[in-house]
């Protein structure tokens, strides 16, 4: 059977990165699955997905090296076997308030004799492997929710409960649990935060692993879209600590990308990209595509520190993978397409085109102008432009258009009908009468 991942990373006492998906669309679970996550949870409780596309998410899921996790709405054997045939590796059961609702959970996971699931393991076998009813009952993951009142009375019984490989704490429930507002990030010291360190100590005492700092959180913040990937928080916030390793998901460290080059060809037509190596994609598909080709040779890694719109400096470690590549390209074809005038008055608005949209004024009245400015010469970048990528590098190899702004006659230092020295003189001799002037 497939190992589980998931498990020996939990017994090493690593951080994983799991990644939650409530959107019922193979398509959204592919892309995410593709970005190097440690795990992905399909959230059957509160979001908008049901059996049939959950099924279609694990199967597009199981293509890659991410693990794939469920939450089901409720603590239903008949749910969670399904789930489970359905081929994924790991249950999280919501609203676990004590032992005897604990061992209901897990036994409805295992095969008899340590519980009660029905043989029938459908797509389990696939991804699992022949020997799938060998070793599912260890390889399965059951994680229980401590989210509610009467289960932060009864942790130890719940948490030792034979079978169960971890716990979730639901932050919201948790706070309505204990008469607070339902809350995601909970401040240091209000009573929600102060149940949860209470939770993490009773997991640490029935030898649940739990991977934190000093202080017994998370060790991160972590945001990730179609774009990129930030990570913030906790160690990150002193600007002498190198970065970990391990926080980087789509990129592969420069030391261990290929070494062999990798090239890719980006077309742009009116100033967008449509097009890698000839192929035309749409704008999602283009990223997604530049996302992996760029991370498996270890670029888009970013360490800054951002001015906050607040006033405040904070460090952040960014994975722009697909990114780095369309800025480096659409710069390269700039340069041949634009004149002199119009690349220097667009380098100097893109700063405050910028700061806008980092402090969320997108439909102010200065975004607008400002996008006019940039949209009118956006029909003159017209071209391709090749990228050598070599472990964190990347070198522009060639530059293609049509644009008559760039004429090979004009820049020739070959003497010819175009060259002429006469027009040189007289150049030097203007800006020689205009410094004296000075």
């Amino acid at each position: 059977m497939r190992q589980n991942k998931l498990k020996k990373t939990f017994k090493e006492g690593k951080a994983v990165i799991n990644g939650w998906l409530q959107i019922p669309s193979s398509f959204s679970a592919e892309v995410m699955a593709n970005q190097g996550w440690d795990s992905l949870t399909v959230d059957m409780q509160h979001g908008v997905i049901d059996y049939p596309n959950a099924l279609q998410m694990l199967q597009a899921i199981s293509t890659t090296e991410t693990v794939p996790l469920a939450r089901v709405n409720w603590n239903d054997p008949g749910q969670i076997m399904k789930i489970l045939d359905a081929g994924c590796y790991g249950v999280i059961c919501p609203m676990i308030s004590n032992r005897k609702e604990a061992e209901k959970f897990i036994q409805a996971c295992m095969y008899p004799p340590k519980g009660y699931r029905s043989f029938g393991p459908i797509r389990g076998l696939i991804y699992g492997g022949g020997d799938y009813g060998e070793h599912a009952n260890d390889e399965i993951l059951k994680i229980a929710m401590i989210e509610t009142k009467e289960s932060l009375d009864k942790l130890d019984e719940i948490m030792s409960t034979p079978g169960l490989n971890g716990i979730y704490i639901g932050p919201a429930d948790l706070s309505l649990a204990i008469g607070q507002k339902p809350a995601f990030d909970n401040a240091e010291g209000t009573p929600t935060y102060n149940e949860i360190v209470n939770i993490l100590n009773h997991a640490k005492k029935n030898n649940i692993s739990v991977p934190k700092d000093k202080k017994g959180e998370a060790p991160f913040s972590v945001d990730d879209n179609l774009f990129h990937t930030s990570t913030e928080g906790k160690v990150l916030e002193n600007p002498k600590n190198q970065a970990s390793e391990f926080i980087f998901q789509r990129t592969t460290s420069p030391e261990k990308a290929p070494n062999k080059a990798s090239y890719v060809t980006i077309s742009f037509k009116n100033g967008d990209p449509i097009t890698v190596n000839g192929k035309k994609l749409s704008p999602g598909n283009l990223l997604q595509k530049l996302n992996i080709l760029a991370g498996k040779n270890g670029i888009g890694r970013v360490d800054l520190v951002e001015n906050r719109f607040i006033g405040i400096k904070s460090r952040g470690v960014y994975e722009t993978p697909g990114g780095t590549l369309l800025m480096v390209a659409h710069r390269a074809i700039e340069s041949v397409t634009l004149d002199k005038e119009t690349m220097h008055k667009k380098d100097e608005i893109m700063s405050k085109y910028a700061e806008l949209i980092y402090n969320g004024y997108w439909y102010s009245k200065a975004r607008f102008k400002l996008q006019k400015i940039m949209d009118l010469k956006r029909n003159k970048v017209n071209g391709s432009v090749k990228l050598k990528l070599y472990k964190g590098n990347i070198t522009i190899v060639s530059r293609q258009t049509k644009s008559k702004a760039y004429s090979i006659k004009k820049v020739s230092f070959e003497e010819n009908k175009t060259f002429d020295k006469s027009n040189v003189e007289r150049f030097i001799n203007l800006h020689k009468k205009k410094l004296r002037q000075n």
